[in-house]
């Protein structure tokens, strides 16, 4: 998808959590503002709901 803003590379690591909390925290209030984020957002979060069930051993949790 063609985005028309340069902040949504920052939605994966914001949504796995990897960002510090002033980054966190001010990509949280751009993306309540920008469609483009929230669009980001809305597709990355099955794949990162994804990552977050793979174990440190690389199985999957049961959900």
């Amino acid at each position: 998808m063609v985005n028309n803003c340069a902040q949504t590379i920052t939605a994966a690591s914001y949504l796995l959590g990897v960002l510090r909390p002033a980054e966190r925290d001010e990509y949280g209030r751009h993306a309540d503002t920008c469609v483009y984020c929230r669009r980001e957002l809305a597709e990355l979060a099955p794949a990162t709901r994804a990552l977050a069930s793979v174990k440190d051993d690389g199985s999957f949790a049961v959900q």
